[in-house]
Order: C-alpha cells, then sequence, then structure tokens
C-alpha cells in the first residue's frame, strides 16, 4: 500500500507541470458603477491574468512573495520593476508596472497591452511570466494554454475596451 501511494505521489508531481494551469473567466457586477471583468490563470500558487473595468485593461501577476514590507516595495518601485511575458516561442514582451500588497502578498501590476490578450488567445502551449526586478529575474512561472483560447475569447467579448475588436 505505501508502494503504491509512493508511486501515485511520484506520478503526481511528474504531471504537474504547466498544461496544469487553469484558465478562468469571471465578472464582478457593479450595483453602483461599472462591472469588472476578470481572465485568469492560475498554477498554484500563482496568478496571473488581465483585468478590465470600462477602457482601462491591467495585467495583474500574483505571486506566493510575503518578503516585501511598505520600504522594500517602495524600493523596489522606484526601480521600475518590469513584467517579462511570453507565449509559446514568440518574443518576450516587457510591461511596467509596481508591486502592491495583497494579503501580505506581492502582486505586480500595470497597463495591459492589447498583444497579451491576442497572444493568450492564440496561445497553443504556454504562457510563461516572470518579475524582473533590479536586473534578476523572479517567480519565473510558466501555465499552460489549454482553455486560454475559449476564456480569452469570453473576455474580449464582455470587455469594453475591446468592443471595436
Amino acid at each position: 500500500m505505501i508502494k503504491l501511494t509512493a508511486l501515485l505521489f511520484l506520478s503526481y508531481l511528474a504531471s504537474a507541470s504547466a498544461s496544469h494551469a487553469a484558465w478562468y473567466y469571471h465578472m464582478e457586477e457593479s450595483t453602483f458603477g461599472t462591472d469588472t471583468h476578470l481572465l485568469l490563470a492560475e498554477r498554484a500558487p500563482y496568478f496571473f491574468g488581465l483585468r478590465c473595468q470600462d477602457q482601462e485593461v491591467r495585467f495583474v501577476f500574483s505571486t506566493p512573495d510575503r518578503s516585501f514590507n511598505a520600504e522594500t516595495m517602495a524600493f523596489a518601485n522606484a526601480t521600475d520593476p518590469i513584467l517579462l511575458f511570453k507565449v509559446d516561442s514568440s518574443e518576450v514582451i516587457n510591461l511596467s508596472g509596481e508591486i502592491r500588497d495583497n494579503n501580505g502578498e506581492a502582486i505586480f501590476t500595470g497597463p495591459a497591452e492589447k498583444v497579451l490578450l491576442d497572444s493568450i488567445e492564440n496561445a497553443k502551449s504556454k504562457v510563461s511570466v516572470a518579475l524582473k526586478l533590479l536586473g534578476e529575474i523572479y517567480h519565473e512561472t510558466q501555465f499552460g494554454a489549454s482553455g486560454s483560447t475559449a476564456k480569452a475569447k469570453q473576455f474580449r467579448l464582455a470587455c469594453p475596451a475591446f468592443a471595436a475588436d
């Protein structure tokens, strides 16, 4: 029985790859303002996605990093951190943003370019993201592309910023 459990656990670890990312579309309805639309990829403990409110679209990369406090976060943001974004074998896209606190964990967010949604929608195998800070790469993560196309299309249809597409 112990050998079977060990084999099942090892097979789980071997299969726990980028292909096990889950893609979601979610709409948060607002009673008093503009609805919020989210396109999210999850590969615990990381999340990456796009957030749309009216004509504003932002990327969000959530990490389990708890090493930041107010002082180190201010310093990191003063050094112009970059989100590295790459789909399949395409060129790396560098996006400026800022690190923020999310209940003790670091999230990185900034304005999203249309090319991000286009790339996610056309992804074949993986979406890779990482945080570049002071020339060093942190939290490099890959999200499998399975399910990304359908959820990205749903996001595109719902987000007012892409109404003309």
